[in-house]
């Protein structure tokens, strides 16, 4: 039942806006899944991408836009969505030079979905999930999800200089949650100067120092 409630959803919001073609990106290092939804197509399909390969990715993106135009006779720009991760925000980058695509990086936090639309132990979003959060966003519906704001190059690497001198060995009693103060975690939505950095990864070393002693 859920299932049919879904394709009518999806349906009614590619009639809506028929000059898109709304696109999702499942990212692991080995594999890249890619689900679509091209105009006045009620179906979703789904398509994989050896994990790294941007040249094939944006080839597909481009074979897309020529199947659409082969039914239709028209080329349609994408919406791409994708999960905020540890892989940084390259892959967004790059497609966002592209002046046929419009790229957006989500939360997953903020969608609120069932557990039949996560992925079994990775707790990673479904594709399909994705687009339907998309074609929401995109109608303009409230609080459907926050899309986070892309950092700068520099920004990033700062990021990952902190994330790099956080000590090997943690004391017990040492959380995720504290990592997250730290700014070690892909759920941080600040962005750590180095001298804090260095500060805070001073101060843990000693934490884990003064456990190990005791």
């Amino acid at each position: 039942m859920r299932k049919a409630v879904d394709q009518l959803e999806s349906r009614a919001a590619t009639r809506a806006d028929p000059g898109v073609i709304f696109v999702s990106l499942e990212l692991s290092k080995s594999t890249w899944l890619v689900t679509s939804l091209a105009p006045g197509s009620g179906k979703m399909s789904r398509h994989s991408i050896t994990g790294g390969d941007i040249a094939g990715l944006i080839a597909f993106f481009t074979d897309l836009r020529k199947r659409a135009h082969a039914r239709l006779g028209k080329l349609y720009p994408l919406v791409v969505i994708q999960e905020a991760g540890l892989d940084g925000f390259w892959i967004h980058r790059v497609l966002d030079r592209e002046d046929w695509i419009e790229s957006h990086v989500v939360d997953a936090a903020s969608i609120a979905v069932s557990r039949r639309h996560r992925r079994a132990k990775t707790d990673r979003i479904d594709g399909e999930a994705l687009i339907r959060t998309l074609l929401a966003y995109k109608r303009g519906e409230p609080r459907v999800c926050s899309m986070v704001r892309v950092p700068t190059p520099e920004e990033e690497d700062r990021r990952r200089i902190c994330v790099t001198s956080l000590p090997q060995r943690l004391p017990a009693g040492f959380t995720n949650g504290s990592r997250i103060m730290a700014g070690g975690s892909k759920g941080q939505r600040s962005w750590p100067s180095p001298e804090n950095c260095s500060s805070r990864s001073g101060s843990m070393s000693r934490q884990a120092s003064s456990s190990k002693g005791q």
